[in-house]
């Protein structure tokens, strides 16, 4: 749950900052929460059909796909980021991130076996350290547009699989067990 601090303040600092979204917002965020928890139901049913490397790699490129064309077209000037557009991606986006986190995180321990409980916690760790750091630069970037939000999303998209692609070896040898 802590990769949503950063998100969830940068969401709220939109929608009231750009779209003034006022007495609106709760629901407004409850749209886009549904991305997050239609996201669970459906990750129950592709860890069954996908293996975990290729599931996430998947969603990684859609999700950086979406964002830096999107990114783009709104810094263009070629299409408006109205308040239901940004409803609308952003509802897209919380379902990749629903689908990316817990995977992920399976992902990362895959290898340490019998230490999981020590995985976890650098795991945990890290990712709270990393998504402190560049939550802040998308914050400071903040430009009274979507952009540095959309920019933020496509390029971690896209700077983790690189890590997972080049990063990983495609067969992990697994901790021997204790």
């Amino acid at each position: 749950m802590n990769h949503y601090i950063g998100f969830l303040t940068s969401v709220q600092g939109i929608m009231q900052g750009i779209y003034d979204a006022g007495a609106m917002f709760p629901v407004y965020f409850a749209i886009i929460a549904l991305g997050v928890g239609f996201s669970s139901f459906i990750n129950s049913r592709l860890v069954y059909r996908f293996e975990i490397r290729t599931l996430v790699t998947r969603v990684l490129m859609i999700l950086g796909t979406l964002s830096l064309t999107e990114a783009a077209l709104v810094a263009s000037g070629l299409i408006e980021a109205s308040l239901a557009g940004f409803i609308m991606m952003m509802t897209v986006s919380t379902f990749c991130l629903g689908l990316l986190f817990g995977n992920i995180n399976a992902l990362a321990m895959e290898p340490f076996g019998h230490m999981a409980g020590v995985a976890s916690g650098v795991v945990g760790a890290s990712t709270m350290l990393i998504g402190v750091l560049v939550g802040g630069v998308v914050g400071m970037s903040f430009d009274g547009t979507i952009v540095p939000l959309l920019l933020g999303f496509g390029l971690t998209s896209v700077t983790s699989l690189t890590l997972i692609l080049f990063g990983i070896p495609k067969k992990i040898e697994k901790a021997p067990a204790v």
